[in-house]
């Protein structure tokens, strides 16, 4: 199905979903430059609070114990375990020229240690909000929101584009990948680790870095790949 989206809808405008794609990035990018410049300048405070002191205010049952296990996998012993049981997977499976992929997801701690350092901007503190589940360091960008965004995303993205694969698995890579990255920013917040504007500048700056390998990927293997799979079809056709 993808495959005929992009032989069928993309390929005959590919100078317009270039533009576009160039577009979103850019965007994405100076949208992260610039709640870098507000929350560097502490502009933000009030609104940081405001809006975390609302979502603290919802009661559910369970709804911390949901929330810290939303953010568990973001732990770094788990999330590099997480990282080497898709490239198990995908060894398993016989997609191996997307293990290749793999590396390139820890940009993302990368980029997050580089940028907490950079702006180093203080978590928030008991004397604002509730803080669930302590945490130590700097706080923007949210390392928890960005790996989630470029590990469940290219996750989620193999869910929908790796070509021969069965359904179920189609399911299940979806149905885990997507809640993870729609809940952490909020789990983040709610749990008292981050602000806001820590949340919303990694899935900014998350999604740039996502939409970038995902560009790299289409171009290097997977449309190589599906060009050499329809060659194939078409010459035995005519034999």
């Amino acid at each position: 199905m993808f495959e005929i989206f992009l032989f069928r809808v993309v390929s005959p405008r590919k100078n317009l979903f270039g533009f576009l794609a160039f577009l979103i990035l850019s965007l994405l990018v100076f949208s992260f430059l610039d709640l870098s410049l507000l929350a560097l300048n502490r502009s933000l405070l009030l609104e940081n609070v405001e809006i975390t002191s609302k979502i603290q205010s919802i009661t559910l049952p369970y709804l911390t114990g949901l929330m810290v296990f939303v953010s568990f996998f973001g732990e770094v012993t788990i999330a590099g375990f997480s990282v080497f049981l898709l490239a198990v997977w995908l060894l398993w499976k016989g997609y191996t020229r997307e293990i290749l992929y793999i590396p390139a997801v820890l940009a993302a701690p990368a980029f997050t240690f580089l940028s907490k350092n950079i702006f180093a901007i203080p978590r928030p503190t008991e004397y604002l909000v509730n803080i669930y589940q302590p945490v130590s360091g700097y706080s923007f960008p949210s390392g928890h929101v960005l790996f989630y965004t470029v590990f469940f995303g290219f996750t989620a993205f193999l869910g929908i584009s790796l070509p021969s694969l069965q359904k179920l698995w189609r399911f299940i890579l979806l149905s885990i990948s997507v809640p993870m990255i729609l809940f952490i920013g909020f789990s983040r917040i709610y749990l008292g680790a981050h602000w806001p504007s820590d949340v919303f500048g990694a899935y900014f700056i998350g999604f740039a870095l996502l939409e970038f390998l995902l560009l790299v990927y289409l171009k290097l293997t997977y449309l190589p790949q599906m060009r050499n799979k329809q060659n194939k079809t078409n010459y035995n056709g005519k034999n």
